[in-house]
Protein backbone atom coordinates (compact mmCIF):
# COMPACT_ATOMS: atom_id res chain seq x y z
CA UNK A 1 0.00 0.00 0.00
CA UNK A 2 1.58 3.28 -1.09
CA UNK A 3 0.59 6.57 0.52
CA UNK A 4 1.66 10.02 -0.57
CA UNK A 5 3.53 12.16 1.92
CA UNK A 6 0.79 14.79 1.93
CA UNK A 7 -1.80 12.20 2.90
CA UNK A 8 0.44 10.93 5.69
CA UNK A 9 0.89 14.41 7.10
CA UNK A 10 -2.87 14.90 6.97
CA UNK A 11 -3.38 11.72 8.95
CA UNK A 12 -0.92 12.92 11.59
CA UNK A 13 -2.63 16.27 11.92
CA UNK A 14 -6.05 14.75 12.51
CA UNK A 15 -5.21 11.72 14.65
CA UNK A 16 -2.88 13.27 17.20
CA UNK A 17 -1.73 11.75 20.49
CA UNK A 18 -4.06 9.38 22.31
CA UNK A 19 -4.60 7.30 25.43
CA UNK A 20 -5.83 3.75 25.22
CA UNK A 21 -7.93 1.57 27.44
CA UNK A 22 -5.02 -0.88 27.71
CA UNK A 23 -1.78 0.88 26.76
CA UNK A 24 -0.88 3.94 28.84
CA UNK A 25 2.01 6.00 27.46
CA UNK A 26 4.22 8.37 29.42
CA UNK A 27 3.13 11.98 29.84
CA UNK A 28 3.85 14.19 26.87
CA UNK A 29 7.11 16.13 26.79
CA UNK A 30 6.09 18.21 23.80
CA UNK A 31 8.59 16.36 21.59
CA UNK A 32 7.38 13.59 19.26
CA UNK A 33 8.59 11.07 16.71
CA UNK A 34 6.08 10.78 13.85
CA UNK A 35 4.82 7.27 13.06
CA UNK A 36 2.19 6.28 10.49
CA UNK A 37 0.82 2.74 10.31
CA UNK A 38 -0.72 2.00 6.92
CA UNK A 39 -2.34 -1.30 7.87
CA UNK A 40 -2.35 -3.85 10.68
CA UNK A 41 -3.73 -7.35 11.20
CA UNK A 42 -4.18 -9.92 13.97
CA UNK A 43 -3.86 -13.53 12.80
CA UNK A 44 -4.13 -12.13 9.25
CA UNK A 45 -7.58 -10.72 10.08
CA UNK A 46 -8.53 -7.03 10.02
CA UNK A 47 -8.46 -4.93 13.17
CA UNK A 48 -11.74 -4.35 15.01
CA UNK A 49 -12.88 -1.10 16.58
CA UNK A 50 -11.23 -0.60 19.96
CA UNK A 51 -8.11 -2.65 19.19
CA UNK A 52 -4.95 -0.78 20.18
CA UNK A 53 -1.41 -0.37 18.91
CA UNK A 54 1.25 0.58 21.44
CA UNK A 55 4.73 1.89 20.63
CA UNK A 56 7.56 1.11 23.04
CA UNK A 57 11.19 2.02 23.62
CA UNK A 58 12.24 -1.28 25.18
CA UNK A 59 9.60 -1.64 27.95
CA UNK A 60 8.56 2.04 28.10
CA UNK A 61 5.24 2.82 26.39
CA UNK A 62 5.67 6.08 24.49
CA UNK A 63 2.64 6.08 22.19
CA UNK A 64 -0.74 4.49 21.54
CA UNK A 65 -3.46 4.65 18.92
CA UNK A 66 -6.97 3.18 19.23
CA UNK A 67 -8.34 1.77 15.98
CA UNK A 68 -11.58 3.41 14.85
CA UNK A 69 -12.41 1.63 11.61
CA UNK A 70 -9.86 3.38 9.40
CA UNK A 71 -6.27 2.99 8.21
CA UNK A 72 -3.77 4.60 7.93
CA UNK A 73 -3.42 5.80 11.51
CA UNK A 74 -0.93 8.09 13.20
CA UNK A 75 0.79 7.15 16.44
CA UNK A 76 3.09 9.97 17.60
CA UNK A 77 5.71 8.69 20.06
CA UNK A 78 6.76 10.84 23.01
CA UNK A 79 10.48 11.65 22.90
CA UNK A 80 12.76 12.14 25.87
CA UNK A 81 13.39 15.81 26.62
CA UNK A 82 16.03 17.51 28.75
CA UNK A 83 14.80 20.80 30.20
CA UNK A 84 16.90 23.99 30.51
CA UNK A 85 17.22 23.09 34.22
CA UNK A 86 18.84 19.80 33.12
CA UNK A 87 15.87 17.69 34.23
CA UNK A 88 15.05 14.68 32.06
CA UNK A 89 11.43 14.14 31.02
CA UNK A 90 10.83 10.47 30.26
CA UNK A 91 10.31 9.38 26.66
CA UNK A 92 11.87 7.47 23.78
CA UNK A 93 15.57 8.04 23.23
CA UNK A 94 16.91 9.34 19.95
CA UNK A 95 18.08 6.53 17.66
CA UNK A 96 16.59 3.63 19.64
CA UNK A 97 14.65 1.00 17.64
CA UNK A 98 10.87 0.92 17.87
CA UNK A 99 8.93 -1.96 19.43
CA UNK A 100 5.24 -2.45 18.64
CA UNK A 101 2.58 -4.28 20.61
CA UNK A 102 -1.09 -4.89 19.86
CA UNK A 103 -4.02 -5.32 22.24
CA UNK A 104 -7.10 -7.16 20.95
CA UNK A 105 -10.11 -5.74 22.75
CA UNK A 106 -12.62 -8.58 22.35
CA UNK A 107 -10.21 -11.19 23.80
CA UNK A 108 -8.29 -8.83 26.13
CA UNK A 109 -5.05 -10.19 24.64
CA UNK A 110 -1.74 -8.32 24.37
CA UNK A 111 0.81 -9.51 21.82
CA UNK A 112 4.02 -8.44 20.12
CA UNK A 113 3.74 -7.20 16.54
CA UNK A 114 6.13 -7.37 13.58
CA UNK A 115 6.58 -4.19 11.50
CA UNK A 116 7.71 -3.81 7.92
CA UNK A 117 9.18 -0.33 7.50
CA UNK A 118 8.91 1.60 4.25
CA UNK A 119 10.76 4.48 5.92
CA UNK A 120 12.32 5.17 9.30
CA UNK A 121 12.20 2.61 12.09
CA UNK A 122 14.09 4.44 14.84
CA UNK A 123 12.91 7.08 17.28
CA UNK A 124 13.80 10.53 16.03
CA UNK A 125 13.57 9.66 12.33
CA UNK A 126 11.78 12.38 10.36
CA UNK A 127 8.94 9.99 9.51
CA UNK A 128 8.45 6.29 10.19
CA UNK A 129 5.96 4.46 7.98
CA UNK A 130 4.91 0.89 8.81
CA UNK A 131 3.20 -1.12 6.07
CA UNK A 132 2.06 -3.53 7.37
CA UNK A 133 2.11 -4.34 11.10
CA UNK A 134 1.25 -7.97 11.90
CA UNK A 135 0.40 -9.63 15.21
CA UNK A 136 -0.58 -13.16 16.19
CA UNK A 137 -2.43 -14.64 19.17
CA UNK A 138 -0.30 -17.80 18.80
CA UNK A 139 2.86 -15.94 19.80
CA UNK A 140 4.34 -16.38 16.31
CA UNK A 141 3.73 -13.43 14.02
CA UNK A 142 5.36 -13.11 10.64
CA UNK A 143 5.71 -10.33 8.13
CA UNK A 144 7.03 -10.16 4.58
CA UNK A 145 8.38 -7.41 2.37
CA UNK A 146 8.48 -8.17 -1.34
CA UNK A 147 9.55 -4.64 -2.30
CA UNK A 148 13.20 -5.76 -2.44
CA UNK A 149 13.87 -9.41 -3.22
CA UNK A 150 17.19 -10.34 -1.57
CA UNK A 151 20.15 -11.58 -3.59
CA UNK A 152 20.71 -14.62 -1.38
CA UNK A 153 19.57 -16.67 1.59
CA UNK A 154 20.27 -15.43 5.09
CA UNK A 155 19.26 -15.80 8.73
CA UNK A 156 19.98 -12.55 10.54
CA UNK A 157 20.70 -11.93 14.22
CA UNK A 158 17.59 -11.62 16.34
CA UNK A 159 16.55 -8.39 18.06
CA UNK A 160 16.58 -7.80 20.92
CA UNK A 161 19.27 -10.19 22.11
CA UNK A 162 19.34 -10.96 25.01
CA UNK A 163 15.53 -10.82 25.14
CA UNK A 164 12.59 -11.20 27.50
CA UNK A 165 9.96 -12.28 26.70
CA UNK A 166 9.84 -11.86 22.88
CA UNK A 167 12.35 -11.48 20.09
CA UNK A 168 12.20 -10.90 16.33
CA UNK A 169 14.11 -13.09 13.88
CA UNK A 170 14.66 -11.91 10.31
CA UNK A 171 15.47 -14.05 7.30
CA UNK A 172 15.87 -13.66 3.54
CA UNK A 173 14.67 -15.91 0.72
CA UNK A 174 15.75 -15.09 -2.87
CA UNK A 175 13.32 -17.62 -4.41
CA UNK A 176 10.01 -19.30 -3.59
CA UNK A 177 10.99 -22.30 -1.49
CA UNK A 178 9.85 -24.62 1.31
CA UNK A 179 11.30 -23.25 4.53
CA UNK A 180 11.59 -24.43 8.11
CA UNK A 181 12.75 -22.42 11.11
CA UNK A 182 13.00 -24.28 14.40
CA UNK A 183 14.11 -23.27 17.90
CA UNK A 184 16.25 -25.81 19.79
CA UNK A 185 17.72 -25.84 23.27
CA UNK A 186 21.47 -26.31 23.66
CA UNK A 187 21.05 -30.09 24.00
CA UNK A 188 19.44 -30.24 20.55
CA UNK A 189 15.89 -30.81 21.77
CA UNK A 190 13.29 -29.18 19.54
CA UNK A 191 11.44 -26.41 21.39
CA UNK A 192 9.22 -24.66 18.83
CA UNK A 193 8.64 -24.62 15.09
CA UNK A 194 8.30 -21.02 13.92
CA UNK A 195 8.04 -21.55 10.15
CA UNK A 196 7.16 -24.68 8.19
CA UNK A 197 5.88 -24.37 4.66
CA UNK A 198 6.30 -22.93 1.19
CA UNK A 199 7.38 -19.28 1.30
CA UNK A 200 7.53 -16.68 -1.44
CA UNK A 201 10.77 -14.84 -2.13
CA UNK A 202 11.16 -11.86 0.17
CA UNK A 203 12.51 -10.44 3.41
CA UNK A 204 10.74 -11.87 6.44
CA UNK A 205 10.45 -11.17 10.15
CA UNK A 206 9.08 -13.79 12.54
CA UNK A 207 8.63 -13.43 16.29
CA UNK A 208 9.11 -15.96 19.06
CA UNK A 209 7.41 -15.36 22.40
CA UNK A 210 9.69 -17.61 24.44
CA UNK A 211 7.17 -20.45 24.68
CA UNK A 212 7.54 -24.09 23.69
CA UNK A 213 5.17 -26.07 21.45
CA UNK A 214 2.85 -26.62 24.43
CA UNK A 215 2.56 -22.89 25.13
CA UNK A 216 4.73 -23.02 28.26
CA UNK A 217 7.40 -20.36 28.78
CA UNK A 218 10.89 -21.80 28.63
CA UNK A 219 13.65 -21.02 31.08
CA UNK A 220 16.58 -18.62 30.98
CA UNK A 221 19.43 -19.74 28.76
CA UNK A 222 20.87 -20.05 25.28
CA UNK A 223 18.78 -21.37 22.41
CA UNK A 224 19.55 -22.17 18.80
CA UNK A 225 17.45 -20.96 15.87
CA UNK A 226 18.01 -22.94 12.67
CA UNK A 227 16.71 -22.27 9.17
CA UNK A 228 16.52 -24.90 6.43
CA UNK A 229 15.53 -23.80 2.92
CA UNK A 230 16.54 -26.19 0.17
CA UNK A 231 20.31 -26.52 0.25
CA UNK A 232 20.65 -23.52 2.59
CA UNK A 233 21.05 -24.07 6.32
CA UNK A 234 22.18 -21.66 9.02
CA UNK A 235 21.94 -21.41 12.81
CA UNK A 236 22.19 -18.52 15.25
CA UNK A 237 22.44 -18.51 19.03
CA UNK A 238 19.96 -16.42 21.02
CA UNK A 239 19.79 -15.70 24.75
CA UNK A 240 16.62 -15.58 26.83
CA UNK A 241 17.07 -13.79 30.16
CA UNK A 242 14.48 -13.43 32.91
Amino acid sequence: MKIKLGALLGVMLFCGMGWGQHFQPVDTTGEFSNIVISNSTIDNNPFQNGDEIGVFDDTLCVGVVVYENVFPVSCPAVMEYITPADDTLEGARQGNPMVFKVWQKNTDTEMEASPIYTSGGHFGDVLTVVDPLSASTTGISENISESQIPDGFDLLSNYPNPFNPETTIRYHLPIDIKTRIIVYDITGQQIRTLVDGLKQAGRYAVQWDGRNKDGIRVGTGNYIVKIEAGYFSKSIKILLMK
